[in-house]
């Protein structure tokens, strides 16, 4: 098996973070996976777009999860990394945070726009939310509740911003 950070479907969100990676790259590279028979294990990340682009870059990256069909899914809420060039965006006002809120409806979004294919979803990152992983599509509609459950009462809601611990 392969990991790899995919982090967004979304081509100006992939330029903006320095990926160094296309959507038409990623999905070459998943195909030339598949090929040879190697599992992929794809991690994305909620947040990523800021929250000018959040739209953009979940329906992007759900078009091209759609696409590249992984074997499992790694989706984690955005976490500042000390010292890095996206922490000096956030100081700087560049880079505006997400709300909680926003986090949630991408993850609500892909939950119910992904189709077609079977995959893990490793959703239980420590700055996740709503923790849960299990296979989909078989869990796709008790987590999507659990989502909307989240977004209807979390309190996390309210905030501007997610707290999330640097790893």
């Amino acid at each position: 098996m392969a990991y790899t950070g995919l982090e967004s479907g979304d081509g100006v969100t992939l330029e903006r973070i320095k990926k160094g990676l296309s959507p038409q790259q990623a999905e070459q590279g998943m195909a030339k996976a598949k090929a040879a028979g190697i599992e992929v294990l794809l991690s994305i990340i909620f947040g990523i777009g800021g929250k000018e682009r959040s739209q953009e870059h979940i329906q992007a990256t759900t078009r091209l999860l759609n696409v590249m069909q992984p074997e499992e899914l790694a989706p984690m809420a955005l976490a500042i990394q000390p010292g890095t060039e996206l922490e000096k965006e956030v100081e700087d006002g560049k880079f505006v945070l997400p709300t909680p809120l926003q986090i949630l409806e991408e993850e609500q979004y892909l939950l119910q726009n992904m189709t077609g294919f079977a995959t893990f979803y490793w959703g239980d990152h420590g700055n996740n939310i709503v923790p849960m992983k299990g296979p989909l599509p078989e869990l796709q509609e008790v987590f999507l509740n659990r989502v909307n459950q989240a977004i209807a009462t979390h309190p996390v809601c309210k905030e501007e911003t997610l707290k999330t611990f640097a790893w």
